[in-house]
């Protein structure tokens, strides 16, 4: 994680690294902010994939940022695609590992809360890869996270109920994944 001064917007300089060994060697790959807190996915998914997860770091004073806590998605091999906070809860889009509901209330303690993998069987293609379809981009409001599922299309995932998270809606553009077999990324 690099910080850059941006006071002149025509010259920025990097002030400070935050360094991959403090995260189990995992790069970042996205990274949201809510008030003094960057919340970053970690994992590479393009090179050399790296397992998945996320880690919070306090920017209260932006020249000595500090890792408060640190989540590795157990399991995982497939990277981090996006993190977004809403109140206490951080969600996790980790790629082939799905959608991932962290507590984050107290930031130096991490806790699972729930994992949701949506299904591969939408759309409807003859015999679905599961290298395809990986949970790496999304928005959510008032706890309904609106999961782009690469080959998975778009998927509605209500989780007002943090420890039980349930699918309420998807959509692909048929155009989308014709021909059979070939679904494209939803970003």
């Amino acid at each position: 994680l690099k910080v850059y001064d941006i006071s002149m917007p025509a010259s920025p300089f990097l002030v400070t690294t935050v360094p991959t060994i403090l995260f189990d060697t995992l790069d970042v790959m996205k990274l949201s902010q809510s008030g003094n807190y960057l919340y970053l996915a970690l994992g590479n998914s393009f090179t050399n994939p790296q397992k998945g997860g996320m880690a919070i770091v306090d920017v209260t004073n932006p020249l000595s940022p500090a890792l408060t806590d640190y989540y590795v998605v157990p399991g995982s091999s497939s990277g981090g695609g996006i993190v977004k906070v809403e109140g206490n809860y951080a969600y996790l889009g980790a790629m082939q590992s799905g959608l991932f509901v962290l507590d984050v209330t107290t930031k130096s303690n991490i806790q699972f809360v729930s994992q949701f993998i949506p299904s591969i069987t939408f759309p409807p293609i003859a015999s679905p890869n599961p290298n395809y379809y990986n949970a790496r981009g999304m928005e959510v409001l008032n706890s309904i996270v609106y999961l782009c599922y690469d080959g998975g299309g778009i998927r509605i995932v209500n989780c007002t109920n943090k420890n039980a998270p349930v699918e309420t809606g998807r959509w692909c553009n048929p155009v989308m994944y014709s021909p059979q077999d070939h679904p494209k990324a939803y970003n």
